[in-house]
């Protein structure tokens, strides 16, 4: 199981022979190095098998915070009960592999506030403003109120001021893209009067004598003032002044914190019931909360703001974006212009009876007709292959007697013949050769992909 997949892997029960009526399978999880609810998704203590059927599964679903971790393992096993007669093997060793810390990404804008603290912020040219976001109509000169100055200062001049540099279209192109990944990030003191507001506008232009709740701000964290009630705490405001997340209180000295938007189709971005989500982070305390949005919103400007005179200082500003792996099913799919929304692994844009998954393993275009398996002789099945499919997907052959139970290789129903499936692949072409232990009926393939 890959640390960090959007999917993992599967645990299947199998019977000898289809439920006469709905089984229970009791299940346990115990021993090895990783912790349910840190290192994967929780599993279900019962196992379903519907009446009719031989098998049924549960996910693995691997969880990823961004550091570096070692390989670790956990077992999961059936436990015996009077409805059902255990035979070998009941126990499954899974092993999350081995994860890197998440990658710093593509550095977008950086401001270092190197300016003098007599200068104001506006009129300032970022540190470094890449060319993608001066193309997207976005600029590198700072539009700030009186109260913002050249060197990350606050002095208390102003009942509300704000400050913003605008990225022009660039975030909001990448909505459902693999790439669409991006972490705000910067360095705020504690403060007095109000608060120190770091986050988004959705405009390109918001007014430097507002704050974020009336400057169209979104995605705002704010860091609330010493003297404040109550003091320091960090409250989230996806939207204005709406879905509030109230925050951690009493927290002092200078954080570092950040705002990460997820607007790809691995963190369920679909442009229809999903437009994205946002997390926020502090560097000592993690994660303070998220929100997903359920409608479209735009991502226009980096916007800072304060109110009540606050006095205080920001600091090491930077705007990365995260860049997914090249060989993934993510970069795979972003290749054909498939909608968002038919995207998903278990998509099927053409209408092929194909999954978009099935379709990177044999290489096929995810939007035009393909078709898939194709009959040799009796027992042997041939289909393109992907000389170079996605890493985190891997291929598994089952086999049935009747398009209702589905066996691996080697396996069968009770009292009946099984199959042994070997495969011989080519640089463009599998070959499946599907060898019965005895006599058999009917015979029917099936290719399945998963994540791994």
């Amino acid at each position: 199981v890959a640390a960090g997949q959007p999917r993992g892997s599967t645990i299947t029960a199998w019977l000898a022979q289809p439920a006469t009526q709905q089984l229970t399978i009791l299940l346990h999880t115990t021993g090895g190095t990783a912790n349910s609810g840190s290192d994967y998704q929780p599993l279900p203590t019962t196992l379903i098998i519907p009446a009719g059927k031989s098998s049924a599964s549960i996910d693995l679903i691997p969880l990823y915070d961004g550091d570096e971790e070692p390989e670790e393992t956990f077992h999961i096993k059936v436990l015996p009960h009077a409805d059902y007669t255990l035979s070998s093997p009941t126990e499954a060793n899974v092993v999350i592999e081995a994860s890197a810390a998440a990658p710093d990404g593509a550095l977008l804008l950086e401001e270092d506030f190197s300016g003098s603290g007599t200068a104001s912020l506006s009129g300032k040219t970022a540190d470094l403003f890449d060319a993608i976001l001066i193309n997207s109509g976005g600029s590198a000169t700072w539009q700030a109120g009186s109260a913002f100055r050249a060197d990350g200062s606050i002095i208390a001049d102003s009942a509300q001021t704000s400050a913003s540099l605008n990225f022009g279209t660039y975030i909001n192109s990448r909505k459902g893209q693999p790439d669409g990944k991006f972490i705000l990030t910067a360095s705020i003191s504690e403060n007095t009067g109000a608060w120190i507001s770091l986050g988004f506008s959705q405009s390109n232009a918001p007014a430097t004598t507002q704050n974020f709740t009336t400057a169209s701000g979104i995605a705002t964290l704010i860091y609330r003032a010493q003297n404040s009630s109550p003091a320091g705490e960090f409250d989230l405001f996806p939207i204005l002044n709406t879905n509030v997340i109230d925050g951690p209180d009493a927290h002092t000295g200078t954080r570092t914190l950040s705002v990460t938007l997820d607007l790809t189709p691995a963190g369920g971005y679909n442009g229809t019931s999903h437009h994205g989500s946002v997390t926020w982070s502090d560097n000592i305390l993690g994660a303070l909360g998220s929100h997903t949005y359920t409608a479209n919103v735009n991502f226009s400007s980096i916007l800072l703001s304060e109110a009540n005179s606050t006095t205080g200082n920001i600091a090491a500003l930077t705007l990365r974006q995260i860049l997914p792996p090249s060989n993934t099913f993510a970069a795979w799919i972003s290749n054909f212009g498939i909608a968002p929304a038919d995207q998903d692994f278990n998509d099927d844009p053409d209408a092929d009876g194909l999954a978009n998954a099935v379709e990177a393993w044999l290489g096929t275009h995810p939007g035009q007709f393909n078709t898939g398996l194709s009959i040799l002789t009796p027992t042997t099945f041939t289909h393109p292959h992907n000389p170079d499919p996605p890493l985190d997907l891997i291929a598994i052959y089952q086999w049935s007697p009747n398009l209702i139970d589905w066996y691996p290789s080697g396996i069968g129903p009770l009292g009946g013949p099984t199959v042994s499936i070997t495969t011989e692949t080519q640089p463009a072409t599998t070959t499946i050769t599907a060898t019965p232990s005895g006599p058999i009926e009917r015979l029917f393939l099936r290719l399945a992909v998963a994540t791994v």
